[in-house]
């Protein structure tokens, strides 16, 4: 079955210390995720399109298989990728993505083996000139999504994003809905 809706965006690995309850530790997360995840209320199947690396965990693939997710667009690069996201709640309205061993040690929670050397991206991941290696090119593109009704592209950086949109258009699908990075909606 062909997807109706495409969705194009960035996978994580994702580290979250949420405000109360059970931490979840190197599971499935990212904008693309969580896009195409709500749109399973409505559609029985969205297509995915990203890229990831060959360490990305085989088994969240066959789990998005599963619920629904056509992984035919997900590009698996022949090298790791570091993907993993950490976010750390330190009250329900704040939230910061740096320094994860104070977060774990305030907790008085043991560090996750899959956090060590953890850096934050860089504030110019989302740049205006150049695409990040985990943003999904032209030719990843399978064919029979072209076909959808519609595709929404989560926040990547402008670059894809303006290359992105209108070739989705041109090959056929008529609504294309953007979700702009922070990083480039600026009065600059």
């Amino acid at each position: 079955m062909k997807p109706n809706l495409v969705f194009a965006g960035q996978l994580r690995r994702q580290y979250l210390l949420p405000p109360t309850g059970k931490p979840l530790l190197d599971s499935p997360g990212g904008n693309l995720l969580h896009a195409a995840a709500g749109a399973l209320l409505w559609e029985k199947q969205v297509g995915l399109l990203t890229r990831v690396g060959e360490d990305y965990p085989q088994a969240w693939l066959q789990t998005f298989r599963q619920k629904g997710m056509d992984t035919t667009g997900i590009k698996i690069l022949p090298q790791a990728l570091d993907l993993r996201s950490f976010l750390a709640y330190t009250d329900p309205e704040t939230s910061q993505r740096t320094n994860p061993v104070s977060h774990f040690a305030r907790l008085g929670l043991p560090f996750p083996k899959g956090l060590l050397g953890y850096q934050p991206a860089p504030t110019d991941t989302h740049s205006r000139v150049t695409a990040n290696p985990d943003s999904p090119k032209l030719l990843d593109i399978p064919k029979e999504y072209l076909t959808a009704k519609a595709a929404h592209l989560a926040p990547l950086d402008l670059v894809s994003h303006s290359q992105l949109a209108p070739a989705l258009r041109h090959g056929g699908i008529t609504y294309v809905s953007i979700d702009p990075a922070p990083a480039y909606m600026n009065p600059n």
